[in-house]
């Protein structure tokens, strides 16, 4: 599990050493490209979106050149069975945008993939979070306070809703349009998506500094 701080370069022809910053946030300074996660001795955490100027494929193939030349955000942290403890399984994420879209994609590496329990494709189906799966949330004003959560398993079922005033509501009903495709491979399975701008809130203004939760559920452990 990664509670992050995930600041998007200003959308332009080039995407810059360092992505133009509209405010101070809590965290460490934005790693240099390559590098796409920084996290320092207190364990907060910076993750860079990438600009990419072609659209992604939203097809569960990881092929486009984004997946080969950008390090993807890993390490991520054990919230249970014991928490702060390494996670026990490789789980690679990217997240890039363009003038539409922002794009969360990720591996899930599984060392015993034929214990993987997957039983729902429902929308917003109850069992989902019961099933292997990987989710995120944007909290696009960056006030640690409400997100726009998205969780997918490796069969289609998909969960989207709306969490509001630090948890303590949660609007399931909020059924944005987004896309997404999964595969499952021989050692996991993988996922891509594509979540429209139009689809969201944020503030105003290119230079965008989010709160970003990306969570992997290894159910069958």
């Amino acid at each position: 599990q990664q509670r992050v701080t995930s600041p998007l370069a200003t959308i332009g022809e080039a995407e810059p050493a360092m992505p133009v910053l509209p405010f101070s946030f809590d965290g460490p300074p934005p790693p240099v490209l390559p590098a796409t996660m920084v996290r320092d001795t207190d364990g907060k955490t910076t993750v860079r979106a990438f600009r990419v100027t072609t659209p992604l494929k939203i097809d569960g193939q990881l092929d486009e050149a984004l997946y080969h030349s950008i390090t993807p955000i890993s390490d991520f942290i054990q919230a249970e069975p014991r928490a702060g403890e390494p996670a026990t399984e490789k789980t690679e994420v990217w997240i890039a945008f363009d003038t539409d879209n922002v794009y969360v994609s990720m591996r899930a590496t599984e060392s015993q993939p034929e214990r993987m329990v997957i039983n729902e494709m429902r929308r917003d189906g109850g069992n989902i979070q019961q099933n292997e799966n990987f989710a995120f949330a944007f909290d696009t004003f960056y006030d640690r306070r409400n997100s726009f959560n998205f969780s997918i398993n490796p069969i289609g079922g998909r969960g989207d809703g709306q969490s509001n005033n630090e948890g303590s509501s949660y609007n399931g009903d909020w059924n944005p349009i987004w896309d997404f495709a999964v595969k499952r491979t021989e050692t996991g399975w993988v996922v891509e998506t594509a979540v429209p701008f139009k689809s969201l809130r944020y503030r105003a203004g290119q230079a965008q500094i989010w709160g970003l939760q990306l969570r992997r559920t290894n159910r069958w452990k």
